[in-house]
C-alpha cells in the first residue's frame, strides 16, 4: 500500500479537527439558560480543558473580587475536579458566579459566553473558531513541542484571540486586557468574525473523503 501511495501522491491539504455538530449550528436551546445564567449580563467563560487549569483557577480565586465586583458581569467557571471542592468552598454562593467541575454541555457554554479565558489545545482552538467566540488564550507552558503556543499564535495572528503567557498572570495584565475587551462590542464582533474565517467546518468530511481516496489509490 505504501509503495502505491508513493506513485500516486495524495494531497490531503489541511483538514482541521472534527468537532461536534451542535457547535456548527446555533440551536435556539443553546443559550445562557443552559447554565442558569442571566441573559442581561456579559458572560466570561473560564476553563482549562476537561481537567481544568490550576494556574488559571488560582489566579481567578486570588483576584475574585476584581472579576465579581461588577454587577454587569457573570462568570461561568469550569474548575476541573481536582480544584472544585477548594474553590466552591472559598467562593461560596454568589449570584454572578457559576462554578462547575466539568462542563458537559460545551455548546451551551460557548453560546452563552461573550469571551473565553482558556488554554490553547487543538480541540479548544477548533471549537472557539467554529463558534466565533473571542478568547484570551493562556498556552500551557510545557505542552509538547510548544504546540499550544503555535495554536495561540495562529488565532492571535488571525485577529480572533489575544495571548497572555502563564507567567504574566501575576502582573495584572489579564485583568486589564480582559476588561478592556469584554465591553468593547466592536472588537468582540471583529474577533468573532476572524475566528469563523479560520474555522474548518467540514473537517470530518475532508478526512472521510481523504480516506476513501487512499482506499481507491491502494486498489489501483
Amino acid at each position: 500500500m505504501h509503495k502505491i501511495l508513493k506513485k500516486k501522491s495524495l494531497n490531503m491539504g489541511i483538514s482541521g479537527n472534527p468537532i461536534r455538530g451542535e457547535l456548527l449550528r446555533r440551536a435556539k436551546t443553546l443559550t445562557s439558560k443552559s447554565y442558569g445564567l442571566s441573559e442581561g449580563k456579559r458572560t466570561l467563560l473560564i476553563f482549562g480543558g476537561s481537567q481544568g487549569s490550576r494556574p488559571i483557577n488560582m489566579h481567578i480565586l486570588e483576584n475574585l473580587e476584581k472579576y465579581t465586583g461588577r454587577p454587569e458581569l457573570q462568570l461561568l467557571w469550569q474548575t476541573g475536579t481536582n480544584d472544585y471542592q477548594k474553590i466552591i468552598k472559598e467562593v461560596g454562593e454568589r449570584e454572578n458566579v457559576k462554578i462547575l467541575p466539568f462542563l458537559s454541555n460545551m455548546a451551551g457554554a460557548y453560546f452563552s459566553a461573550d469571551l473565553a479565558v482558556c488554554r490553547a489545545g487543538a480541540l479548544t482552538i477548533a471549537e472557539l473558531a467554529a463558534v466565533g467566540l473571542p478568547s484570551i488564550l493562556i498556552p500551557l507552558p510545557h505542552a509538547a513541542e510548544k504546540h499550544q503556543d503555535y495554536n495561540a499564535k495562529l488565532m492571535a495572528d488571525a485577529g480572533a484571540a489575544l495571548v497572555i503567557n502563564q507567567e504574566e498572570l501575576s502582573s495584572g495584565k489579564l485583568e486589564k486586557v480582559l476588561f478592556e475587551l469584554l465591553f468593547d462590542d466592536w472588537k468582540l464582533k471583529e474577533m468573532s468574525k476572524a475566528g469563523k474565517a479560520v474555522a474548518h467546518e467540514d473537517s470530518a468530511l475532508k478526512i472521510i473523503n481523504s480516506l476513501f481516496k487512499m482506499i481507491e489509490l491502494a486498489k489501483a
